[in-house]
Order: structure tokens, then sequence, then C-alpha cells
């Protein structure tokens, strides 16, 4: 499921990936559609990455290297930390009237030199303001470049590259616990795979809640 998840993030075109864009609208700022309404395929992707309610491990293991910034979404994308800047300043996501741009769309080029242009809906109190400095100093770090493209890498190998293998290696190495045990255990159990990913999906719901 998690190879399904690299696919999305790092083919930049595709028919099946324009289909799942469009049924599911993955677009950040936009509401999903509901669980029920969700096939079970969807479900589980969701659930396997544990991104129902935010960065799950999956994201926290991907690192987009942003270039011309024409990929990476500005606020929702952890492109620069393991965290976004949705979560890392909620107050000014709020305020922002295209939560869902690019990072390119977040500046503008002036004779090959970029200057950063945030826009907000209002004008900011004095300590909503603070914390506009402080994400500009942050984003001051940045070093764009248009003329190349975004792209992603993953933590969980040195050469950079997704794998179903280092994806459990991560998985089995996030730490010990009751929820390690009883997924460790279900694996072991000998019984048909359908009744073992149905047990998973119960287990899913019940345990990563």
């Amino acid at each position: 499921m998690a190879k399904w998840k690299w696919r999305l993030k790092s083919e930049a075109k595709g028919k099946w990936k324009d289909i799942l864009e469009s049924k599911y609208m993955m677009l950040p700022g936009v509401n999903q559609v509901r669980p029920c309404c969700q096939s079970w395929w969807w479900r589980d992707l969701e659930n396997i990455c544990r991104e129902g309610d935010g960065v799950g491990w999956f994201q926290q293991t991907v690192v987009w290297n942003v270039r011309a910034g024409d990929s990476v979404h500005f606020w929702e994308d952890p492109w620069m930390s393991n965290s976004n800047f949705k979560d890392l300043y909620p107050r000014l996501f709020s305020l922002s009237p295209n939560q869902g741009m690019k990072v390119g769309e977040a500046c503008f080029w002036e004779e090959d030199v970029w200057h950063w242009h945030l826009e907000w809906r209002r004008e900011r109190f004095n300590w909503e303001s603070i914390l506009e400095v402080e994400l500009l100093t942050t984003l001051s770090r940045v070093v764009l470049n248009k003329d190349s493209k975004d792209f992603i890498t993953w933590r969980g190998d040195p050469k950079g590259v997704f794998s179903v293998r280092s994806a459990y290696d991560v998985l089995t190495n996030q730490g010990s616990g009751p929820d390690k045990a009883i997924f460790s255990t279900l694996w072991k159990v000998k019984a048909y795979p359908k009744v073992l990913c149905t047990a998973w999906r119960i287990l899913s719901v019940l345990v990563l809640a």
C-alpha cells in the first residue's frame, strides 16, 4: 500500500493518478470524500500511512527537494522539516487566501532573484505579524531554481529511493509497545490472506484510532 502512496507522490502524471485526484479531491484546503463513501483500497491506503488526521509515518519519511516549487504545496507538505507550515503556523494558515498554493506561487522572480510574497485575508495583528516575520526568516534559508523540477527522496534508504523492504524497516524500527506486538502477532497467524486483511482493517480502527 505504501508503494502506491509513493507513486502518488513521486510520479508527475498518469491517468490513474488523475482519476484518484478527481475522485478523492486530494488538494490541500479541500474537504476529501467522507470515509463512508471511500473505497476499501483508499481507506486502507490512508490507514497504513496513518495520515487521516495529520502527518503520519510516511510523510515523515519522505523529503521534498524544492527547486522551482512547482510540485510542493507550501502549507501542507513537510518540505523544510518533519512538520508542515500548516501545523507550525496554524494562525497564518487560517489567514491565507490560497491555502492550496504551491511553493512557487508564494514568491515572484525579478531578474533571476526570487522574492517571497505572502498574501493574507486581512491586516495582521501585532502578534500575527511577529509570526509572519518568523516564517519569512525561516524561508530566507531556501534556495530556489526556476529551471529545475522539484523531486522527492525517501529517508528510509541511503539512495533515497522507496522500496517495500525499506518501508517495512521503517515501520519495524518505530519502537515497541502493545500496538507493535498486536500486529506482529497477527501476521504470524496461519490463515487465509483475506481473513488476515479483514482482521487488520478492524485492528487499524481499534488500535490506531
